[in-house]
């Protein structure tokens, strides 16, 4: 069995109006998909009738219910739903999303209407060879609870008890949406879970969400790759590493992986879309692949990248702890004004975000404040 993992499929912007035709505009784009029995990407956005914004950060993303039929055409049979955007548009835009991938006869996995259904497998029967999916994402605005509609949560419990049930005899892939954004290697903890799951049974583990692509290791009998980047997402970026992916191509018989490939590609907004990279592109990806996978395999190497990653972006994380907002981010920026808290006080706010239990309390009650604009509390 032939099965290819593509990034994240947003169509959106100068992509929006192929998604939207009544003609196949998709012939290009289609070809590079062709040849697999699965094609799986990740939908980053819902897929609405019309706009009901969530209240959050960062953009709302969506897009029309006609690309449904294109994301068809397009030769995709599966997505998966289990994002920090999936619920862009609130409950609304979810539920929408599910009933029209149904209408085109597409496949999700990791969102539903409950945090139960969210977290149900996608299983697949291909001429005797079978599969099992299951996506998590890390916990922003868009993550399910036990009667609210969403992502299925990166909750390292939940992936245990997921991964420990799934059927033996079938091919287990596991879809990480975490990490940080435009960086190609992952935290130590990132590694530290994506090889717990190799080691409960995934043969595959693909992480998504960074928006470039990232390293990639062969650990015990599985794959783990640390980001693949965009497939078709025209969003305007600063990077040029958000016009780069690669896609994820694994072959498996029964429960084994066989081979793997990582096969470049390079988006062409409001044309092709997306088309494989020339041989000049697919060298530099390449030999980028192999510098981040050599740091991921030394752990040395990884802390220290993961050290000045963190300090370069410290001022931006003391102005979103501190809730500084944009004025205060920049000025932040220019006099690291942050810095100069008390000794004592730097102390007590690293113990609360490293205890669990403190960790906890501040999830509970800033999950609340997120939802209701009031912090929890009992009478």
């Amino acid at each position: 069995m032939k099965i290819v993992i593509c990034g994240d499929i947003c169509p959106i912007g100068r992509n929006q109006s192929a998604f939207c035709s009544e003609q196949n505009r998709l012939g290009v784009a289609a070809s590079v998909l062709t040849g697999y029995d699965i094609v799986l990407a990740n939908l980053e956005c819902p897929l609405i009738e019309r706009p009901t914004p969530a209240v959050k950060g960062g953009p709302v993303l969506g897009a029309p219910v006609s690309a449904g039929v294109q994301l068809a055409s397009l030769g995709v049979n599966a997505v998966t739903l289990g994002n920090n955007h999936i619920l862009d548009h609130g409950p609304t835009g979810l539920l929408t999303t599910l009933r029209t991938l149904d209408e085109a006869r597409i496949s999700y996995v990791g969102a539903g209407p409950t945090l139960q259904a969210a977290g149900e497998p996608l299983l697949f029967d291909r001429g005797g060879s079978r599969v099992a999916v299951l996506a998590f994402a890390e916990r922003e605005y868009s993550c399910a609870t036990r009667d609210k509609p969403g992502a299925c949560p990166l909750d390292m419990n939940l992936v245990v008890r997921k991964l420990s049930v799934l059927p033996k005899d079938h091919f287990s892939i596991v879809l990480v949406h975490g990490g940080n954004e435009h960086f190609p290697l992952p935290s130590p903890w990132l590694q530290d879970s994506c090889r717990l799951m190799i080691e409960l049974g995934a043969k595959a583990v693909v992480c998504q969400h960074s928006h470039c692509i990232g390293a990639c290791e062969e650990y015990r009998e599985g794959l783990i790759v640390y980001g693949q980047g965009n497939l078709i997402f025209d969003l305007p970026s600063r990077y040029p590493s958000w016009w780069e992916g690669v896609l994820v191509s694994l072959s498996v018989d029964g429960t084994r992986l066989t081979d793997y490939e990582l096969n470049p590609i390079v988006q062409e907004p409001g044309t092709d879309l997306v088309r494989h990279a020339n041989s000049s592109e697919s060298s530099r990806i390449v030999e980028a692949v192999k510098r981040y996978s050599t740091i991921v395999a030394d752990q040395h190497s990884l802390e220290q990248e993961w050290q000045q990653f963190c300090w370069a972006k410290r001022r931006d994380y003391q102005s979103l702890l501190f809730g500084y907002g944009r004025v205060g981010l920049i000025a932040n920026r220019m006099t690291g004004f942050a810095d100069f808290k008390s000794r004592a006080g730097k102390m007590n706010i690293g113990n609360a975000l490293r205890c669990a239990s403190h960790l906890e309390v501040l999830r509970t009650l800033y999950s609340q404040e997120s939802t209701t604009g009031e912090v929890a509390h009992d009478g």
